[in-house]
């Protein structure tokens, strides 16, 4: 089983997760960027503010297109050294 999830930094809240039998990939990282956003500030194309979503250097987090969209949503994305 493969699970990526979104936490709060501030209170350690675990937001929302995605799991898999197959492993993540971009587009369950994408549908969970969409669903955080949600969960945190209501149905809205982007976030009032900006968030950093930091994540590791994993294919399915660094791909163009996932990074791209996570931008789309107003989201800084950063990762953690390799």
């Amino acid at each position: 089983m493969h699970v990526a999830f979104s936490l709060d930094t501030c209170d350690r809240e675990a937001i929302r997760y995605v799991a898999s039998t197959r492993g993540v990939d971009g587009a369950l990282v994408r549908g969970l960027r969409v669903e955080r956003v949600e969960a945190r500030f209501g149905p809205s194309a982007r976030v009032p503010m900006p968030v950093q979503w930091l994540s590791d250097n994993d294919p399915c987090f660094v791909a163009g297109e996932t990074v791209a969209f996570g931008r789309r949503l107003g989201l800084d994305i950063c990762t953690t050294p390799a």
